[in-house]
């Protein structure tokens, strides 16, 4: 963890806030982390794009003696284009009166643990709110828009990536046994996308079943309770608990690959750090998520408002590799709703 702070006085409160919200985000975050990510303390404005780099895995080469070919690649590096343009914040207010009649290491330990969850759950639900029946539908096309450094699409230009049957599951409703792992890694089989390379997300229902047919103390151990993450699981790069998961349509989890979503983060330039009491930047040194802190005053009530706050992008690199995990079809059902409906509409006219 590491913090840096643009006014000379700092609080020790602040810096204690800084570390709390570091532990409370880490923890939080987890799920987000999976995918490819480009998270820096670097401060750009809201709507400025950056190509965030994508590494895909590709097939070793031989050595040729001949040729000597240690210089020629085995694959490209790829980017995708990321717009900045969702500004993350949570405000706490509090007056001197509320400080005094809390002790002031839990006040600081709460508050920043209460915005940073907050944070977390916007920047999830941004993340996660785009695995969608609109967004990965089962047939349609996506655009091709990954490019290399230059900003030249990488691809066959003009020739769209189709969606496929493949790109829903239906596991049923039962607990998940192994025999439901079988169908998941037939799953990834079918929209061929390596197992190995992909996030098993599940709601916290289906989360949970898992949970109860494994040995805590053989699979994930103490991180499948603390943080909601299975690695390895089943083959998977990992299985973790998404709380945000959309239920659209029966949704019940996704399969993901690691390359088909991309998260990137940064804070915002501060215009005018006089105006605050503090101003501050705390990162997580694990996965390079940085998020700034403001505090101000009002000198008349004697109230102020501590704030943390980044700078969010997130989008579908390869959509159709998406694998969407139902109960049901959409369609199935609306008809055993409307089934259900009738028939308690007659047992009433009855």
């Amino acid at each position: 963890m590491a913090t840096g702070f643009t006014s000379s006085l700092v609080s020790p409160a602040l810096r204690f806030a800084a570390n709390e919200i570091i532990m409370s985000l880490r923890k939080e975050i987890t799920p987000v982390t999976q995918f490819t990510t480009n998270f820096t303390a670097e401060a750009v404005t809201k709507g400025t794009t950056l190509l965030v780099p994508i590494i895909y895995d590709t097939e070793a080469g031989e050595f040729n003696r001949d040729s000597n070919n240690y210089l020629t690649p085995n694959g490209s590096l790829m980017y995708a284009p990321m717009t900045f343009d969702t500004h993350v914040k949570h405000s706490f207010g509090f007056t001197a009166n509320d400080f005094n009649l809390v002790n002031g290491t839990a006040f600081w330990s709460k508050s920043a643990e209460a915005s940073t969850r907050a944070v977390s759950r916007k920047i999830a639900n941004t993340v996660f709110g785009l695995i969608t029946p609109t967004n990965i539908p089962t047939s349609g096309t996506a655009k091709w828009d990954i490019t290399d450094k230059d900003g030249n699409t990488i691809g066959s230009e003009g020739v769209p990536l189709e969606f496929g049957s493949w790109n829903e599951k239906v596991v049923g409703t039962g607990t998940f046994t192994k025999g439901v792992a079988a169908q998941l890694r037939a799953a990834c089989d079918a929209a061929d996308i390596a197992a190995g390379d992909t996030i098993l997300a599940l709601n916290p229902v289906k989360f949970a079943e898992l949970l109860d047919t494994l040995d805590a103390q053989l699979y994930g151990g103490p991180e499948a309770i603390r943080s909601g993450i299975i690695p390895n699981l089943y083959g998977f790069k990992a299985v973790v608990e998404v709380n945000e998961m959309p239920n659209a349509g029966n949704q019940i989890g996704a399969l993901i690959p690691a390359t088909s979503m991309a998260v990137a983060a940064r804070i915002l330039p501060v215009l005018n750090p006089k105006l605050y009491d503090e101003v501050g930047v705390t990162t997580d040194e694990k996965s390079g998520l940085a998020v700034q802190i403001r505090r101000a005053g009002n000198v008349a009530t004697d109230d102020s408002v501590a704030t943390v706050e980044c700078l969010f992008s997130a989008r579908l690199i390869q959509p159709t590799k998406i694998v969407r995990l139902v109960t049901a079809h959409a369609d199935e059902s609306d008809s055993s709703s409307s089934s259900s409906s009738s028939s308690s509409s007659s047992s009433s006219e009855e």
